[in-house]
């Protein structure tokens, strides 16, 4: 078993641990960085890599709450020439060290930007140059993220429904809690079916298609295929695929596509359909009921949509993981880039 699917597998357990982390101290970190995202105007969203992956999950959801919100992908913070005022900025990183993010506090600082890190080491550079800290409680993965990603998510969720369910926050809790129980006891069966299909695949392009809150996932599918399989592959907001890219679909070409349980469900089932129908490999996830007898469909547990990609993004880790098996190639070490990014220059 490779270290990148013990992580895998072990990623419902790292959630419950991260779940009961900020239920033991009454939530105070949430409740700190959520009462201060509330007395802000904007919320700038910062991170790189897999961190601004999750930044647009974190974004729609704090969207979803009325909060106006910015990306911004960390390497071009520096470049921005106005920063609106009465603003606060989230800063996500799994290890705090990473050069950008190091910079985007001092920028956010000499700009008097208040500042919230999302971190797993409140320890590192970043917790120690920002006003408050918030535990993304996990331990850090062998390489690449995948608790220290979703955590992410798990965490900005908490903080974007704590001022409206703050007293209920138990609840919400107990029902991320079972929806980790159902990866759990699912888990080793999509792995089975995944290593399957995958060895049954030739090599193919490969799109991932997502919506709303599963886009982040979508973009999660594509810096898996890069930094696990080594291989390309393309992905688009579902709406977006449809202007253009869906010329490329053909009997060569593999689909994964996340059904969203909020927006445009029907439309989508449809695409799905016409996809099947002109002969291209679809892959459906999905919290919905099986989308049809002959559709390769993974479901997964229902959730707030605030929470949704932190626990939709698992079908495609393990196929990531299965491939880069296929092809021979080391899932458990990166050839070209740090493991923590420290220089602006070169491939290392």
């Amino acid at each position: 078993m490779t270290e990148l699917l013990k992580d895998i597998l072990g990623q419902p357990a790292q959630f419950k641990k991260a779940l009961a982390y900020h239920q033991g101290n009454q939530y105070s970190e949430i409740k700190k960085a959520s009462d201060a995202i509330g007395k802000a105007s904007q919320v700038l969203i910062i991170g790189i890599g897999a961190s601004y992956t999750a930044g647009i999950s974190i974004m729609h959801a704090l969207k979803k709450h009325e909060v106006f919100c910015s990306l911004i992908d960390a390497s071009e913070l520096e470049n921005m020439e106005i920063f609106p005022p009465n603003s606060i900025a989230m800063i996500l990183s799994r290890s705090g060290k990473s050069i950008e993010i190091v910079k985007s506090a001092d920028i956010c600082k000499r700009h008097k930007i208040p500042t919230i890190a999302i971190t797993n080491d409140t320890q590192s550079p970043l917790a120690q140059n920002v006003d408050i800290v918030v535990s993304a409680a996990v331990k850090f993965d062998h390489a690449v993220s995948i608790s220290t990603y979703s955590s992410l998510i798990l965490v900005g969720g908490l903080i974007t429904t704590f001022k409206e369910y703050g007293k209920h926050m138990a609840d919400i809790i107990q029902r991320l809690i079972g929806a980790c129980d159902y990866i759990e006891k699912y888990q080793l069966e999509w792995q089975k079916r995944i290593e399957l299909s995958i060895m049954k695949q030739e090599a193919l392009p490969v799109f991932f298609l997502g919506r709303s809150e599963s886009y982040a996932s979508a973009r999660a599918g594509r810096l898996l295929w890069a930094e696990v399989a080594k291989s390309q592959s393309s992905c688009f907001a579902t709406g977006n695929f449809r202007h253009g890219p869906q010329e490329m679909l053909s009997k060569k070409c593999k689909i994964v596509i996340w059904l969203s349980d909020h927006y445009s469900l029907n439309n989508d089932i449809k695409l799905i359909s016409d996809m099947i129908r002109v002969g291209t490999d679809v892959s459906v996830i999905t919290s919905q009921k099986q989308i049809g007898p002959d559709v390769d469909t993974y479901i997964v547990p229902a959730v707030p949509e605030e929470f949704q990609a932190a626990f939709n993004c698992t079908p495609v880790q393990m196929m990531a993981e299965a491939l880069s098996r296929k092809l021979g190639v080391d899932c458990d070490s990166f050839v070209f880039c740090n493991f923590i990014v420290t220089s602006e220059a070169g491939i290392q």
